[in-house]
């Protein structure tokens, strides 16, 4: 997925927004569709925050943030990206209110997993084993909530 790394930060961010509509796709394929369609998503951002999910109440928009650590490995960008995209299917903020509640640990086991099959889709089943192994040893509540 070499897509994760192209030359300039507009070129990456217009790159990933196509390919995390794809990946949407897909999720939206294995786990069902979007609970809501009260937030649009609108693309990707990338800057020093932990990647997550931004929303814009006032437009009704969400756009996807990923860590600088994105730019430059592949396989740390695919696995951010598909695990926001998952978390595209349930978007928690309320629209009303912009109240952001607590992820649900189901919601964080279908994202991470789907982090996964996206891994294993695109980087092989060596990136998907490696990152595995990573939540196992170093994200122990990614990894929980993974095995529910």
């Amino acid at each position: 997925m070499t897509e994760c790394i192209p030359e300039d930060l507009t070129t990456l961010t217009n790159k990933l927004t196509a390919v995390s509509e794809r990946l949407l796709s897909l999720a939206e394929d294995l786990y069902g569709p979007r609970a809501t369609t009260e937030w649009t998503f609108v693309g990707v951002e990338v800057n020093d925050r932990p990647p997550s999910l931004v929303y814009y109440p006032e437009k009704g928009w969400v756009t996807i943030s990923l860590s600088t650590k994105v730019i430059d490995n592949a396989d740390q960008c695919l696995f951010q990206l598909a695990h926001e995209v998952g978390h595209l299917l349930y978007p928690i903020a309320d629209p009303r209110t912009s109240i952001l509640p607590p992820t649900i640990t189901l919601n964080e086991g279908v994202s991470t997993h789907f982090s996964l099959i996206a891994l294993q889709m695109y980087s092989g089943e060596d990136a998907c084993q490696n990152a595995y192994e990573n939540l196992r040893l170093h994200s122990q509540n990614y990894f929980a909530a993974l095995n529910l």
